[in-house]
């Protein structure tokens, strides 16, 4: 699978890092080239607040989870919440950091004593009196604070700082983004239309073509693609150690959805016993026509 790097609260001096492998969701921990083996989710070291931390992981092996808990001991620490800067990739990644970080809050805030001291422990902090009353009332606190957590993108970032100092980017002031990816996509595809009229014979021809016909069209076929490229990056990390990803996927999928390749998705749909229930549904339909 595909790695990611998420970087936390980067501070002067060295860089610990995680690297989680690319299999299971185990980590190796490596600080100053030495490597130890620890599990994520029992490895707290990564939370931190006083420490710079890189972490390199697989998807879904637990980085936003140890980002939020870090977050969270920041500010459990008296670090305000509107002085904290969280940047990534995608707005939807910064939308769910928001999300979870509240979710997070709220959750320490509903908790028992000890539902509360397990979840301080998981982060690596040790339960007090003081510390329990100090993380019941982070939710109310962010709901008061006027500038909630900055969750922002690298490019939203970026532009901001170039918004609000112009004349020292070499920039005029009022500048506007011109965002030129609709004319990208456009050009992408009219060149592949060009390469597959050139060799109508060819696989990239014939795909298109059994497109067409399993989507009923061409603005189907156009839709299904934008969207396969809109979510490239999980096809990526989804396939990124598969010699032929296609059929890895398919393999994976007929596995999920429990089809017997040896079947159309027809006669495995449409079998004997999903007939019958279709019959008894429809005779139960006839006995109240006038309900």
């Amino acid at each position: 699978m595909r790695r990611y790097r998420k970087a936390l609260h980067y501070l002067p001096g060295a860089t610990r890092r995680y690297a989680a492998t690319a299999n299971s969701p185990e980590s190796a921990v490596v600080i100053c080239g030495n490597t130890e083996t620890v599990p994520m989710t029992d490895a707290p070291l990564a939370t931190q607040p006083d420490q710079s931390f890189s972490v390199l992981a697989s998807a879904g092996t637990g980085k936003t989870w140890q980002l939020v808990a870090r977050l969270t001991r920041l500010l459990l620490n008296g670090a305000r919440l509107d002085s904290i800067l969280a940047i990534t990739f995608t707005r939807k990644a910064a939308g769910e950091m928001q999300q979870r970080l509240n979710q997070r809050l709220r959750e320490l805030l509903e908790a028992d004593d000890q539902q509360l001291d397990l979840a301080l422990t998981s982060i690596g902090e040790t339960p007090t009196h003081e510390l329990r009353r100090q993380a019941r009332k982070l939710f109310e606190s962010s709901l008061r604070t006027e500038q909630s957590l900055r969750s922002s993108t690298f490019h939203s970032f970026c532009q901001e700082l170039l918004q609000r100092f112009p004349l020292e980017a070499g920039l005029p002031p009022g500048f506007e983004l011109v965002e030129q990816t609709g004319l990208l996509v456009t050009e992408s595809w009219d060149a592949l239309f060009a390469e597959a009229t050139a060799a109508p014979e060819q696989a990239l021809a014939l795909a298109l073509d059994l497109m067409f016909g399993s989507l009923n069209g061409l603005h189907n076929t156009r839709d299904a693609l934008f969207t396969f490229i809109e979510h490239r990056s999980d096809w990526w990390a989804f396939t990124q150690q598969s010699k032929d990803p296609a059929v890895t996927a398919t393999a994976y999928l007929h596995q999920r959805l429990e089809l017997d390749q040896q079947n159309s998705a027809v006669d495995t749909f449409l079998n004997s016993e999903t007939r019958n229930r279709l019959g008894e549904f429809s005779s139960l339909l006839g006995r109240h026509a006038n309900a």
